[in-house]
């Protein structure tokens, strides 16, 4: 694979998010239930604001696209959205846009991972604040 620009990288993350909110689950906001505090348009707002962050992936460390994306999401719709799911795709994303996707994406991720430091963690453990999930 070679590696992904940050315009593909940005508009995959945007998809992502896009198809997990739109998946009914049982106790979660769907197209067909919402929280009080959270609609699926809040979820839908939410994956186009974290484009931008995902986008600059390859350039930011991990917990910097975190952080960008939970800052991004805040501003557009004010509660935590997708928190979870900017901690899953950032470190694939950061491993697409660089040199190492070309020995394939599992083990660029995994040198992504192991590249990890503790200003990712740091940064990580911000947008954890920001964001104030429920049950964290």
């Amino acid at each position: 694979m070679r590696p992904l620009t940050g315009a593909q990288i940005a508009r995959a993350a945007t998809l992502a998010c896009l198809i997990e909110a739109g998946v009914e689950k049982p106790g979660n906001v769907s197209p067909a239930a919402a929280f009080a505090d959270t609609t699926y348009e809040d979820f839908v707002v939410s994956a186009r604001a974290i484009g931008p962050a995902f986008a600059a992936a390859g350039d930011a460390g991990v917990g910097e696209t975190v952080l960008r994306a939970v800052q991004a999401t805040r501003q557009a719709v004010g509660t935590n959205t997708n928190l979870g799911i900017a901690l899953l795709l950032a470190p694939p994303a950061k491993a697409a846009a660089g040199a190492g996707a070309a020995q394939g994406l599992r083990r660029a991720v995994a040198r992504v991972l192991a590249g990890l430091t503790t200003e990712d963690a740091h940064l990580a453990y911000e947008a954890i604040r920001l964001a104030s999930p429920g049950g964290m």
